[in-house]
């Protein structure tokens, strides 16, 4: 594929010769906005975007607004931006997945999530699972979600669970581990 084709032309070329998404990438990886227009097909594209692309705050804005998901292939640091994970989530709520432990555990970024897609609880830091009023946002966007409530039969208020996160940031107590869902259904 030569690299003056058009975008148009090269999902044409990938498709004929039955390339792989990393030779569109190659082709197209200095090529910003060839990038990002790929991204609207298949955000695997980033994947093998150079890593100054990934590491550039305003393409990769732009490119969770095409496809939440590209969060995933964004360097750590922009992983830990505010504004683009909400951006991101607000796109695609699956975006959670891609974040930190902390902002998996932003009350406001988990709720944009979970207007999306209240499976996102899933993704959500276990304290968030366990606060009221952010499992019934899950559940009122889709009641399959209280798969995702934490183990704890008890069910913090959301009064309870602001009390509970002022006493104890910074603590460091929301790993990973700590949120892995069990799919065991609570009631």
């Amino acid at each position: 594929m030569e690299s003056s084709m058009t975008v148009e032309e090269a999902f044409k070329a990938v498709a004929k010769k039955g390339s792989t998404p990393r030779d569109l990438a190659e082709d197209h990886q200095k090529n910003e906005i060839g990038v990002l227009t790929a991204v609207k097909q298949n955000v695997h594209v980033l994947k093998n975007a150079r890593k100054k692309l990934r590491g550039n705050r305003e393409f990769m804005l732009q490119a969770v607004r095409e496809n939440g998901l590209a969060l995933q292939y964004a360097s750590q640091d922009l992983r830990e931006d505010r504004e683009l994970v909400k951006t991101a989530v607000g796109q695609n709520a699956s975006a959670l997945e891609f974040t930190t432990a902390h902002l998996r555990g932003d009350y406001e970024i988990v709720l944009c999530a979970l207007e999306k897609d209240g499976n996102a609880l899933e993704y959500a830091a276990n304290a968030l699972r366990m606060n009221a009023v952010i499992i019934a946002a899950a559940c009122a966007q889709n009641p399959d979600a209280k798969t995702w409530a934490a183990e704890s039969h008890e069910v913090w208020s959301d009064s309870d669970w602001r009390t509970e996160q002022g006493s104890s940031e910074g603590s460091g107590e929301d790993s990973d581990e700590a949120r892995s869902p069990t799919r065991q259904k609570h009631t």
